[in-house]
């Protein structure tokens, strides 16, 4: 029986007293499956005595690695981290028990030796412990890797993925492995020519290797390159956290779709699912070792970073995956929208006045622009789902890989984001919402294809850089948008005739001007009407055109409101029996809506007066405003 201490040391102590075994060179050790090829699972073949001299000649291998998961064992235990008493005593049993017996004791039969009650009595109280417990027996044991000398504390199923990949380096069959998506185990691409900007493929499989154990499959590329892939051992991080990617060979592009089992005595034998399938797009590409991509499918992107490491294992190079998707909201928390006063239009004159800043009401959606060193965040004044921000960057081709003016980062800007045509007419909000509601793919691909261009009319500031204090008064916060605008723009062409301060005038004549210059609808980027704000800052007014439509009532909804129950508005429809165009729920007194809820009879089937500023193909009225009821 061996006695506590040691048991590499004991280990080959005991096969010095062993008949002699065949010479075996002290070199790393190989994979199981090159030292055996019975085609077995390797995490249940005995050890052999050439396993065993392997292991005593690569010693200095193995040590780190057991010092690692000694500590490892202590520490769940509630031991002194160096203690070496159980621990070692439970291994020096391993070792003087028969072949069978470990082998049973790797299966975890019930039959097994008597260590199996000890590592019984573990499972039941640490499973994560057993699991990593046994992975290392069978791995150390059998020599299914070798532990790094420069990383002695490296995770089992980081080795024993960078075991798999080894292997595949060091015996590629093409023939064998085209049909399982590896045209040549050795080609791992060149990351150089992935297209950066447009959209690619993006997958995510979960690969539950016989081998390697649980882990994600990453894989970017397109058809003609086909798909860059990395080993992640965890799944894909969370926002702000990382994980290791270990590259593997270059797969073909069909395969990043594929689900379903690969047989035993194949390379990445086990079960595979598809986790994730979509598109991304590269956002920048460092020869030096970077590569930086956003997930593209979805409304909210997720931002990824793959970042090369320090090489591991016998020199192979080693990548980091870390996520870099924002998690703050305080740009939408700290945003204080104001109050605007809506003006009719017959009492537009009152602000034709020096004292106030009058500019074009563009209906498009608002936005709160922060300026970072190399790029602009956008994101909406307002929340998604999950109370998480919604962002706009990736949709504004350009925003990103900016050279950002010193002393301008950390700054918010507040304006309006619209799109145009090619004619630099601004398109309808249905347009506009359609590219920013739908997946950043999709956005950047109907720009694109319908030759759109998203651009921001900035209007105000929510914070200057460096914690400045900002002006009071808003003709003053105006200039200061002007000279910011002007010195982003110089040094970032890219970005003239995108990003630009809202037209705007003090001068009585230019107001009226742009008022009748919209009202004939002669104005490219709105027809909605104008703002007029105080000059020292107040409450900002909206004088909205518009045209009296009749309609009939069809339906209350109510509000969603925490106070007294009210109607939120009607539904209506143009003709008195057609089908339902839309409906309105603004120009309401709080009476009506209370007496509309309560007595919806009353309502129903009556003719309306609503104001609206236009008319869709659908019949449906743009921004409709009740004026009365019409008997």
């Amino acid at each position: 029986m061996f006695k506590a201490g040691n048991w590499a040391n004991e280990c080959i102590a005991k096969q010095a007293s062993a008949p002699a075994a065949p010479a075996v060179p002290a070199a790393p050790l190989q994979p199981v499956r090159a030292l055996t090829r019975t085609g077995k699972p390797a995490a249940y073949l005995p050890p052999t005595r050439e396993a065993l001299a392997a292991a005593s000649a690569a010693s200095s291998q193995v040590m780190p690695y057991v010092s690692s998961f000694r500590q490892l064992f202590n520490r769940r235990m509630g031991r002194p981290a160096t203690s070496a008493g159980d621990f070692d005593t439970l291994m020096g049993s391993l070792m003087d028990a028969s072949p069978r017996a470990r082998q049973d004791i790797f299966k975890a039969s019930p039959g097994a030796a008597a260590p199996v009650n000890y590592l019984a009595g573990i499972r039941q109280s640490s499973p994560k412990l057993h699991g990593y417990l046994m992975n290392m027996l069978r791995n150390s044991f059998l020599g299914v890797s070798a532990a790094p000398q420069s990383r002695p504390g490296l995770n089992i199923k980081e080795a024993s993925l960078q075991a798999e990949a080894d292997a595949a380096r060091q015996a590629p069959d093409p023939a064998r492995d085209a049909d399982l998506g590896i045209p040549d185990r050795t080609d791992y691409g060149d990351l150089s020519r992935l297209p950066v900007g447009d959209p690619i493929t993006y997958s995510v499989q979960t690969h539950s290797a016989l081998r390697s154990g649980t882990h994600s499959d990453l894989r970017i590329g397109t058809p003609e390159l086909g798909m860059y892939s990395w080993a992640v051992p965890k799944q894909l991080p969370l926002p702000g956290t990382r994980h290791l990617a270990i590259p593997q060979a270059l797969h073909s592009h069909d395969y990043a779709s594929f689900e379903g089992d690969i047989p035993k005595g194949r390379y990445g034998a086990g079960r595979v699912e598809l986790a994730d399938y979509g598109s991304a797009i590269i956002t920048r590409y460092d020869p030096n070792g970077r590569l930086d991509f956003i997930t593209a499918h979805r409304r909210q992107p997720e931002r990824y970073s793959l970042i090369k490491t320090r090489a591991g294992p016998r020199g192979h190079p080693r990548w980091l995956l870390v996520n870099t998707t924002p998690t703050s909201t305080e740009a939408a928390d700290k945003h204080r929208k104001p109050p605007y006063a809506v003006v009719d239009p017959a009492k537009a004159e009152q602000f034709f006045d020096p004292r106030y800043v009058v500019s074009p009401k563009i209906d498009g959606a608002r936005m709160i622009a922060e300026l970072l060193p190399d790029r602009i965040e956008m994101t909406s004044y307002r929340r998604g789902a999950g109370n998480k921000s919604i962002s706009h960057t990736h949709k504004f081709e350009g925003s990103l890989g900016l050279r950002m003016p010193r002393g301008y980062s950390g700054a918010r800007l507040v304006g309006e984001m619209y799109a145009t045509d090619e004619a630099g007419r601004a398109t309808t909000p249905q347009a506009l919402s359609g590219i920013l509601n739908s997946s950043t793919a999709k956005a950047v691909a109907d720009q694109r294809s319908r030759k759109l261009q998203l651009r921001l009319a900035l209007f105000d500031l929510d914070r200057a850089a460096n914690g400045a204090e900002l002006p009071k008064a808003y003709s003053e916060r105006l200039d200061l948008l002007r000279r910011m605008t002007d010195a982003i723009t110089a040094r970032n062409a890219k970005l003239k005739g995108r990003i630009d301060v809202i037209p705007y005038t003090r001068d009585p004549a230019a107001m009226r001007r742009l008022y009748d210059t919209i009202r004939a609808g002669r104005y490219p980027l709105t027809s909605e009407g104008i703002v007029a704000t105080p000059a020292e800052g107040g409450r900002p007014a909206k004088i909205k055109f518009g045209r009296e439509h009749n309609v009939y009532i069809r339906g209350i909804f109510p509000a969603n409101n925490k106070g007294t129950p009210r109607a939120g508005g009607f539904e209506y429809s143009l003709t008195p029996g057609g089908p339902v165009a839309g409906r309105t729920g603004t120009g309401f007194g709080h009476d009506i809506l209370i007496d509309m809820l309560g007595d919806p009879d009353k309502y129903i089937g009556r003719s309306a007066r609503v104001n609206a500023l236009g008319q869709f193909d659908s019949g449906s009225l743009k921004a409709p405003s009740f004026i009365s009821l019409n008997d």
